[in-house]
C-alpha cells in the first residue's frame, strides 16, 4: 500500500504597521476560532473585560495603546475584548518544536510548528506599533506573534517547554510580540 499526503499551506508576507480596518477584517473572519481558542478545553472563569484590561495595563503598558485600539474597532464586544487581551487563557500543553543547526553554512534555526495548518495563521508581517519595526510570523487573534525580530536585532521565538505547569498571566505570543516591541537587548529590562 502506497501513501501519499502533501501538507500545503500558503503564507502571505504583509506590511501592516498598526492594526486597522484590514485588520478587522482577519479578525472578523476569524473570531469563531478565536472564540474556540478562548472558550477552549480547561478553561476556568473567564476574567472580566475590565480585569483584562487591567491587567495588561499593570504588565504590560506599553501594548495598551494597541490593544484599546483593536478594542475600539470590534466596538462594544465583551468577549472580543476578554480574547484580544490574551489574558487568562485556557491551558496549551503542547507547542512547537526548534533545534540549531551548526552544520556548513550554519548556524540556522529549524523550526516546526506542531499545530493544525488550519490553527496556524497564513501570515508573516511587519509592524511598526509603537515606532520599533518588527516582523514576525503573526498569529491570531491580535498582533501575537510566534517569532520574530525587530529592528534592534532582538529574535523572540516560541517553543514549548515541556512543562504542564499553568498560571494566571497571559498566553506567551503576546508576551514575544510586548519583548519585540519594546526591547532592545535580553538583558534590558525586567517583568514588572
Amino acid at each position: 500500500m502506497r501513501v501519499e499526503w502533501a501538507m500545503l499551506k500558503r503564507f502571505i508576507f504583509a506590511r501592516e504597521d498598526r492594526p486597522d480596518e484590514a485588520w478587522l477584517t482577519r479578525f472578523i473572519a476569524g473570531r469563531e476560532e478565536a472564540e474556540r481558542w478562548y472558550l477552549g478545553a480547561g478553561r476556568t472563569e473567564p476574567p472580566t473585560a475590565e480585569e483584562c484590561r487591567a491587567a495588561l495595563s499593570f504588565h504590560m503598558p506599553e501594548l495598551l495603546p494597541h490593544y484599546d485600539r483593536v478594542c475600539a474597532l470590534v466596538g462594544d464586544d465583551d468577549l472580543a475584548h476578554q480574547m484580544l487581551s490574551h489574558y487568562r487563557p485556557p491551558p496549551v500543553v503542547a507547542g512547537c518544536s526548534q533545534a540549531v543547526w551548526l552544520g556548513d553554512g550554519g548556524p540556522a534555526l529549524v523550526r516546526n510548528y506542531d499545530f493544525d495548518l488550519d490553527i496556524v495563521s497564513d501570515r508573516f508581517e511587519a509592524t511598526s506599533w509603537s515606532g520599533r519595526k518588527v516582523i514576525a510570523k503573526a498569529q491570531r487573534p491580535w498582533g501575537v506573534c510566534l517569532d520574530g525580530m525587530n529592528e534592534d536585532g532582538l529574535i523572540a521565538s516560541c517553543t514549548f517547554g515541556g512543562s504542564p505547569a499553568i498560571g494566571l498571566g497571559f498566553w506567551i505570543i503576546l508576551m514575544l510580540r510586548y519583548v519585540l516591541e519594546t526591547f532592545s537587548r535580553v538583558d534590558e529590562r525586567f517583568w514588572r
